[in-house]
């Protein structure tokens, strides 16, 4: 799939050419890179070689100069060889692996891929940097790379052929053979030229950075031609110079057409301008799509040959049409941002107009809505600079430090957020009054940040001004969080109607505070109304509905349902993935939950790949001790601990517990949490002396939190009761153990997996007092259940098989020795 035309005024190169065909027929050298500076040719010598050896092989066109444009290329292949993966639709990198499979198939036959301008080292560091993962190894194809950088064809393995100035004869030929015989140039014309050149060479020029070693030949013949296009099409000539102010690459019809330049808002009129760019082979065009692309050293030599006014006059034009049509970021626009971010970046660069504020504000939302924080950061920090000297308390003034205290929370920066953010909450009370919606936005966001320092009184008071209830689950007031949260649903029941968006959030909260208290039925029913009105109000792929797909999951998985509970979390998965990618913390929060229900459901090596994926994500994106990353590390310990892995378990359940207690308090509901799982792994190793304390802390601060029968009241003091078995206190296991069962049976049922969990511990615990006859009843009770329930081959029914057969065994040997005579 050749995604460009032939060069009809290719000219030269023929040894180059001829040794690119030796090399790459020979099967020694799979992997080939020309080499050489920009400007040099490399990418029309690989054009040329792939048009001279047509038809041998099936040729794939793919840039390489970053890992989006990457990806959008083997996204394209991927549905143009119509590779079948089946199942649901996979995530763009998933899509991507998918092609790099391909590749590596017999079913692709015979190939070659030029890898164009994979000039950015970072993306070629190593088998998992962002290109080179996906560049295929197979000895079916054959790669082409135009680099100029000799570290990425070292790091590629390939065979260097480097690509220098041409020799002036071919360079003489070339340019006849562009302009023929209607170029009559006088010699005063040329000395003209030659002042010119001299001037656009000096230390001004320098001061581009120029990425390319451009020399007054280069130059010359590209002021030549812009000449030409000035006098032949004036329309043209203002379209291409505005071109060079935007990226490159990708660049939509609509940004020229809209751009408010003469005649380019007629269809006509924009054909012929743009069709003589196209001529002079200075602008190309994506196959089938109105999308166009500006080679490198034209656009430096455009902006290189334009004067310091026109530069400030072009920049200014391209700002205006960037600020029309690069919106402010909303789910629903998205698609649009991420089309013309590359060119709002661009027109911003070294820009002190004060039209690029606006845009810069905008590229900041998106981004951080994108999760590149760092960049988000940067972009909102210029926009601030660039409206130095407007009153800080005016609204626009507050809004843009208001970005900035969300990017510094999202980075972690909770001391400096807070900071900024109390700034934004008072200026916003005085000009906006207190009941303003970005007033009450602002004490939102305030809260928040004050919540993740561990500040919740402050945090409670501010919430009670906007009747939020996250607060109160962090304090462990769930009873009153419960009460609030009902007062706010109906509130805005009543008052916008049962399908607002409003709603729906309050009645995802609500189910999130029943599931808190342990109600889970309950919680299921209000999780499922709520994702039933977002997909039909939001639709099935924005983010509100994902959460509700996520959180619908983790319910059912409460419940015992776990087939349901597998195919909401891949759902979620698959949904955060295709909206955001791998790498953001959405995506890798459904991750860990589907690691939880693979657990659940026996499948312990997946529930493991899953679970340090998430983890590896989570402390790269957020850090290691966000609390977020934290529990995902919490969920991977678990399933460590479940599987024998005591140390490391006990390693990763230390660290959790460590910082839940220095940043939430020793009795926040997953500090305790934290502390009842370290106790369990530690008794598991044997480690008697620390746990029965931090057990009975553990339990103590559970009840007072939520109550004897709260489901995470009865898994402390099952695990207490265990730990009572082991020590052979016989009595107290058994009085606790009962406590659970029966508690599980009330709360959660019969056939609840846990609930047969439980009755296989109490077999334990009547076992371990020689009472082998109950023990046996209530082991097969368990493994019948489990059965049931789980299937055989679940690990959790074989785990009862196993305990049966051992207490049918030990009731037949324990019947032997009492009827043996009284002498022995």
């Amino acid at each position: 799939m050749l995604a460009h035309y032939r060069n009809d005024a290719f000219t030269g190169r023929k040894d180059i050419i001829a040794h690119l065909k030796e090399l790459l027929e020979d099967k020694n050298y799979n992997r080939v890179a020309l080499y050489g500076l920009g400007g040099a040719g490399k990418t029309q010598i690989a054009l040329e070689y792939v048009h001279q050896c047509k038809g041998l092989s099936h040729v794939f066109w793919v840039h390489g100069s970053s890992f989006l444009k990457f990806g959008e290329d083997y996204r394209r292949i991927f549905q143009t060889v119509g590779i079948s993966h089946g199942g649901p639709e996979p995530s763009e990198n998933e899509q991507l692996s998918e092609v790099k499979r391909w590749f590596e198939s017999s079913a692709s036959g015979s190939w070659i891929m030029i890898l164009d301008n994979a000039d950015n080292e970072a993306d070629f560091s190593g088998n998992k940097s962002p290109v080179s993962r996906f560049v295929p190894q197979s000895s079916n194809g054959k790669i082409l790379i135009t680099t100029r950088s000799r570290v990425v064809a070292s790091r590629q393995g390939c065979h260097v052929v480097e690509v220098g100035k041409m020799a002036t004869e071919e360079a003489r030929k070339l340019f006849f053979r562009r302009f023929g015989s209607i170029v009559r140039l006088r010699a005063r014309d040329l000395e003209a030229s030659d002042k010119r050149r001299k001037a656009l060479l000096s230390e001004e020029f320098c001061d581009i950075h120029r990425e390319v070693d451009m020399t007054e030949s280069i130059l010359s013949t590209y002021f030549i031609t812009f000449q030409r296009i000035k006098e032949q099409s004036p329309k043209g000539a203002d379209l291409l110079q505005l071109i060079a102010f935007f990226d490159r690459q990708k660049i939509p019809e609509e940004l020229l057409v809209k751009s408010g330049l003469e005649g380019m808002d007629h269809s006509i009129e924009f054909r012929r301008a743009i069709g003589v760019l196209l001529s002079f082979s200075l602008v190309t065009q994506a196959e089938g799509a109105p999308v166009y692309e500006l080679h490198r050293l034209v656009q430096h030599s455009i902006q290189v040959y334009l004067s310091q006014e026109d530069v400030r006059k072009w920049r200014r034009i391209g700002l205006g049409v960037v600020s029309r049509l690069f919106p402010q970021y909303e789910h629903n626009v998205r698609h649009i941002c991420a089309t013309y971010l590359p060119h709002a970046l661009a027109i911003v660069e070294s820009s002190d107009d004060h039209l690029a504020g606006p845009i810069r504000y905008r590229i900041s939302l998106y981004l951080h809505s994108i999760s590149h924080y760092n960049e988000a950061e940067i972009q909102i920090r210029r926009c601030i600079q660039l409206e130095e000297g407007t009153d800080e308390n005016d609204p626009g003034s507050l809004a843009r430090y208001g970005v900035l205290a969300a990017v510094l929370q999202s980075r972690g920066r909770y001391e400096e957020a807070e900071k900024i953010g109390r700034r934004v909450l008072e200026g916003r009370e005085n000009v906006l009054g207190p009941d303003h919606t970005d007033t009450l936005a602002s004490v939102n966001n305030l809260a928040s940040v004050l919540g993740q320092l561990g500040n919740y009184t402050e945090a409670e008071r501010l919430n009670r001004r906007s009747v939020l209830v996250w607060i109160l689950d962090a304090l462990g007031r769930y009873d009153e969080g419960e009460t609030a949260s009902r007062c706010v649903l109906d509130a805005r029941r009543r008052v916008l109607g049962p399908e607002h968006h409003d709603t729906l959030s309050s009645l995802h909260s609500h189910g999130a505070m029943l599931r808190r208290l342990g109600r889970y039925e309950e919680a299921e029913k209000f999780y499922r109304h709520a994702l039933e009105g977002r997909e039909k109000k939001l639709g099935e792929g924005h983010p509100d509905t994902l959460s509700s797909v996520d959180d619908w999951a983790m319910v059912l998985l409460e419940l015992g349902e776990y087939a349901g509970a597998e195919q909401s979390a891949r759902r979620a998965l698959w949904g955060y993935q295709k909206l955001w990618g791998s790498d953001h913390p959405s995506t890798l929060t459904a991750m860990g939950n589907l690691g939880s229900v693979l657990q659940k459901l026996g499948r312990y090596d997946e529930a493991e790949t899953v679970l340090r994926t998430a983890v590896g994500g989570k402390e790269k994106a957020l850090g290691p001790e966000s609390m977020v990353t934290l529990l995902s590390v919490n969920n991977l310990a678990l399933l460590l601990h479940h599987c024998g892995n005591f140390e490391e378990s006990e390693r990763l359940q230390r660290g959790v517990f460590e910082n839940r207690e220095k940043t939430l308090g020793p009795t926040n509901a997953a500090t305790l949490s934290s502390l009842n799982n370290l106790a369990s792994v530690l008794r598991d190793q044997g480690k008697h002396e620390e746990p029965e304390g931090m057990f009975l802390r553990a339990l103590k601060g559970s009840t007072e939190l939520y109550g004897e029968e709260h489901p995470e009241t009865l898994t402390c003091a099952e695990n207490l009761a265990l730990f009572l078995l082991l020590c052979q206190r016989y009595q107290e296991a058994e009085k606790m153990q009962r406590r659970v069962l029966e508690g599980r049976k009330k709360k959660l049922g019969l056939d609840h997996p846990n609930t047969l969990i439980s009755a296989d511990s109490l077999a334990a615990v009547l076992a371990g007092s020689g009472r082998y006859d109950e023990a046996e009843r209530m082991c097969r009770w368990a493994f019948e259940g489990s059965e049931r329930v789980l299937g055989l081959n679940h690990p959790q029914t074989l785990a009862n098989l196993k305990n049966l057969a051992s207490l049918v065994r030990r009731a037949e040997e324990a019947s032997e020795v009492e009827g043996l005579p009284q002498c022995l």
